[in-house]
């Protein structure tokens, strides 16, 4: 099951680590492990709207979003790799890291 992951130390305050979980769309489980939190979430939860909330809600607490690069699958990709969206160079990378060619989804 695909992970994303955020450090502990990403939110400033306890209300703040509040606000981010009562923002958090539908997922399997978010459990802290150690130094970071681990959002666990099934390929059916991933949808396009639960993919862009969280998105969003990673860049507004600033947490790397090259790890959404799993989520990518046949279904997805005509919109999720649009180079014009803006998380697109976050999640795969420019063209110039990618050697000009495309990367291969990790599934």
């Amino acid at each position: 099951m695909p992970e994303l992951r955020l450090p502990a130390k990403c939110f400033s305050t306890p209300e703040d680590e509040d606000a981010f979980f009562t923002q958090l769309p539908p997922v399997n489980m978010a459990y802290p492990d150690i130094y970071e939190y681990v959002i666990e979430l099934e390929d059916d939860l991933a949808t396009e709207a639960t993919l862009l909330a969280l998105l969003e809600l990673f860049r507004r607490y600033d947490i790397p979003l090259g790890q959404f690069a799993v989520f990518e699958n046949d279904t997805n990709r005509d919109w999720f790799r649009d180079p014009e969206a803006w998380w697109h160079e976050a999640v795969f990378g420019s063209a110039e890291l990618q050697g000009g060619l495309p990367t291969t989804p990790v599934h």
